[in-house]
């Protein structure tokens, strides 16, 4: 009887042993995903803050040309303006 106990004893420990590797090999691949995902996240997060960069980049040369386009605009409305309404300029001419 006694050897029956050890028998069912030793059974009961190698299925416990069994089990806890197994979950040892889970908790190893739950690991090893959430480390690839951390991974992952912090270069998408990379990749979103230079897109950002270059996004701004982008927008602070639209903001500089949108600038230069109203400046020179505005100086061909007065330097045509000057022409035309000048003494000898083309409103001379039309008059």
């Amino acid at each position: 009887m006694e050897y029956e106990q050890n028998r069912d004893m030793s059974s009961r420990i190698l299925e416990l042993e069994a089990s806890l590797s197994a979950l040892e090999k889970d908790l190893k691949r739950v690991q090893d995903r959430e480390a690839a995902a951390k991974l992952a996240a912090e270069k998408a997060t990379e990749e979103v803050n230079q897109l950002k960069e270059e996004v701004k980049g982008i927008f602070d040369t639209c903001v500089c040309c949108m600038i230069l386009i109203e400046n020179h605009v505005e100086f061909l409305f007065l330097f045509g303006f000057a022409i035309f309404y000048s003494p000898f300029g083309l409103g001379m001419l039309l008059r």
